[in-house]
């Protein structure tokens, strides 16, 4: 079955039966994810990633702004008394939590 608009059902190249979904139909395309697949597309060495709001430093690694740091330091403060030292705490980071 060959869909006749991107509106309808597709089956996946990788099938070799009947699915349960070849008649659902598809889903609309998420504006961001066209942003990270040309990204990933872009040979550029000078590309920016704008597809979630991370912004990196000159050597690739996370930049925070100044707001977003003070911000994280008082909730950690408050919370459990940590430094803000990452942008995601582990699960296994504070005796807390285990």
């Amino acid at each position: 079955m060959e869909p006749s608009s991107a509106g309808e059902a597709r089956r996946s190249k990788h099938s070799d039966g009947d699915s349960a979904f070849e008649n659902v139909p598809r889903a609309p395309d998420i504006p961001v994810y066209a942003v990270i697949a040309a990204y990933g597309e872009d040979r550029s060495p000078v590309k920016l990633n704008l597809s979630f709001g991370v912004y990196r430093t000159e050597d690739g690694k996370p930049h925070l702004l100044n707001v977003v740091k003070q911000a994280e330091q008082l909730l950690l403060d408050d919370l459990w008394g940590l430094p803000a030292r990452n942008i995601f705490l582990l699960l296994d980071c504070h005796n807390s939590i285990n």
